[in-house]
């Protein structure tokens, strides 16, 4: 009888043997149809994967690296950066688990997927950054998604704060105590915390307490030669990928033992990581697609071949309709007149300029606050907030910082009536017509968040001027025309 037995013990203890892979808990949000569909790689942490490196070298900013994490091996793969524009040091990039997308800082232009080619829409730019009405724009320095898409980001202070990608609200969130310039952070979706990286010649690893917004001192790993420790990423499995800073190495360390592996070194100085695990072959779910009628709390089995034997994994996922606002501005300047006469600004209605998506609901309300017509005195802000409710109580808001006769409000400006741009909208160029034939010094090309996408100098042929808006994607953009003693501002559309 033992002998029949023997081999069904073999197998059990090979089975449990060959599980390479652990679960993770994850928020499955369904699209604007109700519809999602989740894949292994949402579910399974991956020992093996790409990691994208940025490092201080214009020539060659982003390398591509294979990792290994079982055998502790990194494998170069390619270098370089075509067709982007990057400032290194400045700069923050990471996944969004909920709608599968990479998102860079402002200062990659028109970039999303830019490891897959620089093509896309996923820029922080993009997302809409609250800055002020004169066209002042602060981008992160640093930032990190967790699990359920809540971006942590900070920019030219010690002040971490969570920012809604969606509804532009940013809501301070814990003074990390260390200048973004020289650290970094980024998640650990195993324990829902951040674990940052403070600045010195030793790796000194805090963790950030999501609930209390609380730090505390990790360890500390003597690093001479380097003077901080700005690229980490967290990959699972306790595993922290390090770079050495200005020494130019790349670690892994291990959070509950703090031992520390070299995996390359003289890379240059790391700015940021991003992992991306591979895809997991040989792996069947007992669910895949999912609905509206299947919201909350879903319990997924998955049977993944490992060695030839299938080994049965289990994971908790939480399915969630996406219900947001789109479009919602980052700033509006307010023009209109107070009917009484003061330079006061008056708020219209803008319920009716915003696009709500909605997975599993069809009827909404949305109110303004301060309501429609409230006076804004002369050079002040407010916030104003759209608050839209669903038909089952759940609410998502839009905020816009409103500016009172902005600096570069374009009312009662004498050049109203000179200048005549066509066509607008557009789907290319853009004729400037100058009526008057007023000696021009300059004329710059704005997007939505102030940033000067292309200026030129005067090159009037007759009383024309040409620019082209090829490149740039739909949507709203200025246009900002020098004379010698005065400015205009006049808004186009890109189709």
């Amino acid at each position: 009888m033992k002998y029949l037995l023997l081999p069904f013990i073999l197998l059990c203890c090979f089975q449990i043997g060959a599980q390479n892979y652990t679960t993770q808990e994850m928020t499955l949000q369904l699209d604007e149809n109700g519809e999602a569909t989740l894949i292994p790689e949402d579910v399974l942490v991956n020992t093996t994967g790409t990691l994208w490196v940025i490092k201080d070298d214009l020539s060659e900013p982003l390398l591509k690296y294979s990792y290994d994490q079982q055998s502790q091996t990194l494998e170069f793969i390619s270098a370089g950066f075509e067709g982007c524009v990057l400032e290194p040091i400045y700069f923050g990039f990471d996944r969004n688990p909920i709608n599968k997308k990479e998102y860079a800082s402002s200062e990659i232009i028109d970039v999303g997927s830019f490891f897959r080619g620089c093509e896309g829409d996923a820029s922080i730019g993009d997302i809409n950054f609250p800055n002020e009405c004169n066209f002042g724009f602060r981008s992160p320095l640093i930032f990190s998604f967790d699990k359920d898409g809540v971006l942590y980001e900070n920019g030219y202070t010690h002040d971490l704060s969570i920012f809604d990608i969606y509804s532009n609200i940013r809501t301070p969130f814990i003074d990390i105590g260390f200048p973004p310039a020289t650290a970094g952070y980024t998640y650990d979706f195993d324990n829902h915390r951040l674990i940052a990286a403070a600045p010195g010649g030793n790796i000194s690893i805090y963790e950030v307490d999501i609930d209390t917004a609380q730090r505390q001192l990790l360890f500390e790993i003597d690093l001479s030669g380097c003077n901080y420790t700005k690229a980490i990423e967290y990959i699972g499995n306790d595993t922290l990928l390090v770079g050495g800073g200005s020494c130019g190495d790349i670690f892994a360390i291990d959070l509950a033992t703090q031992e520390m592996t070299l995996l390359a070194s003289e890379v240059y100085a790391t700015y940021n990581f991003l992992y991306i695990e591979d895809e997991i072959p040989d792996a069947t779910l007992s669910q895949s697609q999912f609905t509206c009628s299947d919201v909350g709390e879903q319990v997924v089995d998955l049977t993944v071949i490992e060695n030839g034997i299938p080994v049965n994994y289990q994971a908790t996922v939480n399915v969630v309709p996406d219900f947001s606002v789109r479009h919602c501005l980052v700033y509006r300047r307010l023009t209109l007149t107070d009917p009484n006469g003061s330079d006061d600004a008056r708020l219209d209605d803008y319920t009716d300029t915003i696009e709500i998506v909605s997975s599993c609901s069809s009827s909404f309300t949305v109110t303004q606050d301060p309501p429609p017509g409230t006076l804004i005195p002369h050079e002040e802000t407010v916030d104003i907030i759209l608050t839209v409710t669903d038909e089952f109580g759940n609410t998502t808001l839009c905020k816009t910082v409103g500016c009172s006769d902005s600096p570069l409000s374009i009312e009662d400006n004498p050049l109203e009536n000179s200048f005549v741009i066509s066509p607008n909208p557009t789907n290319d160029l853009i004729i400037i017509e100058n009526r008057n034939n007023i000696p021009l010094s300059l004329i710059e090309i704005f997007d939505i968040n102030g940033r000067v996408l292309q200026s030129q100098k005067n090159k009037q042929e007759g009383n024309t001027v040409s620019m082209s808006l090829v490149a740039y994607s739909s949507g709203v953009y200025f246009v900002k025309i020098n004379s010698e003693d005065d400015f205009l501002v006049k808004q186009i559309i890109k189709q």
